[in-house]
């Protein structure tokens, strides 16, 4: 079985929920841009309980739910950092990958990156288009 890469999947990003996590218990709906959503849920004792249907395969859809813990590690000048805890191995993280019917860790999941299977002038090529993009120019040496 080949392993999946990163970009491949869904992925729950402290960063783009960070509100949510820091906030009082509340819930709502999670959206990815292709129409795909979750129902979320914060509970006051610091755990996201997520609700999503989802398919492996072409399979008829079934219905998940997960719990994932939050933390939230004061910082030396004030505020919090907010993590998750995978579901499953309890590994402290800040995104969590859809591959199959559940939103664990990069390790649980054994999921790859794109860039691993790059030779190292490609990586090199596109980390400088990217900072090219960065400044408004269309490509960096090629």
């Amino acid at each position: 079985m080949t392993r999946p890469f990163a970009g491949a999947c869904y992925q729950l990003r402290v960063n783009q929920i960070k509100q949510i996590l820091k906030g009082p218990p509340s819930s709502g709906t999670l959206s990815w841009g292709d129409k795909r959503s979750i129902d979320f849920k914060k509970t006051e004792d610091n755990y996201l309980i997520i609700k999503y249907s989802t398919s492996v395969d072409g399979a008829s859809f079934v219905k998940v739910e997960e719990k994932i813990s939050i933390e939230l590690m004061p910082l030396t000048r004030g505020g919090h950092q907010a993590f998750m805890h995978d579901p499953e191995c309890a590994r402290r993280v800040s995104v969590l990958y859809q591959h199959g019917l559940r939103f664990l860790c990069h390790k649980c999941h054994n999921i790859t990156w794109q860039s691993s299977k790059m030779q190292r002038y490609e990586r090199l090529n596109q980390s400088g288009d990217k900072y090219a993009r960065k400044l408004g120019l269309d490509f960096c040496w090629h």
